[in-house]
């Protein structure tokens, strides 16, 4: 693990880190040990696609909430 030093309000990353979190938006947490850097996720934007080629649509939705409407009467 590499070691920086903070020396002004800019916070150098080690480059690993940079490469890892380029482009994405990230929040810091003061916690007992110290910060933690978590990325900001949006669970919307990260399940957008995870349905695609699955042949699932919004009629066989409809009908498997129908067929567990049924079973439950």
């Amino acid at each position: 693990m590499e070691t920086i030093r903070v020396t002004s309000e800019e916070l150098p990353l080690p480059p690993a880190v940079a490469k890892n979190l380029k482009g994405k938006e990230v929040r810091f947490f003061k916690i007992d040990e110290g910060y933690l850097i978590k990325p900001v996720t949006d669970p919307i934007r990260e399940a957008k696609g995870c349905l695609k080629d699955k042949r699932f649509s919004t009629q066989s939705y409809f009908r498997m909430k129908h067929e567990e409407m049924v079973l439950e009467t």
